[in-house]
């Protein structure tokens, strides 16, 4: 089950989205669970109690509040879950984005383009569940790899790190074989010991990158040009 969340302090664009949701769903309607709140303060409360929907449809100006900022909340707690802003002002796009936004739909929405987003959506959420199982100090761990932030190799041993924690791999395997094994996942080996997840990074600068976690990784300037080329077609395949 899809849930999806819609937050719009005007009704009639509720309900203009909730039905265009309806109509993409027409042959398959227990797939998805729409949630519909017209203030922040609700939509938050929802989130905080009752559970993380998968996909939210934002407006940017709700009344009093801003979608800008009941995102930036919402990320301290949930930084997987799909943002779609929907707005008629475009002075916000670059906020948007910067806090992750899968996608930044104009007023009035195009029917081909909201159809387009919310297949991607769909796709998107299917890849990024996926689970991979690791053997961590003689225990089993099953992740989603959309939680991991990178593999590090150190002084001969593997590390994989999460946002807030690191385990020691058992397994005997290289750098270039987990390279290899999720390449699909959007992971990019950036120097020789480090195989990093592209929607976990924060920052690229002249000699290091930075990951969400504030994770630094040492960056030389033939992979910082390799990876500035990967990561643009990473951004382009997660907006066409």
């Amino acid at each position: 089950m899809i849930k999806i969340a819609i937050c719009d302090d005007e009704k009639y664009m509720i309900d203009d989205i909730s039905l265009r949701i309806m109509d993409y769903f027409e042959n398959d309607k227990e797939k998805f669970e729409l949630f519909e709140f017209n203030n922040g303060s609700s939509f938050l409360s929802f989130y905080n109690e009752e559970g993380k929907p998968d996909i939210v449809f934002m407006d940017i100006e709700i009344g009093d509040d801003n979608g800008i900022d009941i995102v930036s909340k919402i990320r301290e707690i949930d930084e997987n879950v799909i943002v779609i802003f929907v707005t008629s002002h475009d002075n916000y796009v670059n906020k948007a984005f910067k806090l992750g936004a899968f996608q930044y739909l104009s007023k009035p929405i195009d029917d081909k383009l909201f159809n387009e987003e919310v297949a991607r959506s769909i796709k998107f959420l299917e890849t990024s569940n996926k689970e991979c199982v690791i053997k961590s100090e003689g225990k089993c761990l099953t992740l989603r790899y959309k939680d991991i932030y990178c593999y590090e190799m150190r002084k001969g041993k593997i590390y994989l790190h999460l946002k807030n924690r690191c385990y020691l791999i058992d397994e005997r395997i290289t750098i270039v074989k987990i390279e290899k094994n999720l390449k699909a996942y959007d992971f990019i080996r950036v120097e020789q010991g480090n195989v990093i997840n592209m929607s976990k990074i924060f920052e690229i600068g002249l000699s290091n990158l930075k990951l969400d976690n504030e994770q630094s990784i040492p960056l030389s300037r033939k992979n910082r040009m390799y990876l500035l080329d990967e990561y643009n077609k990473f951004l382009l395949r997660r907006r066409v």
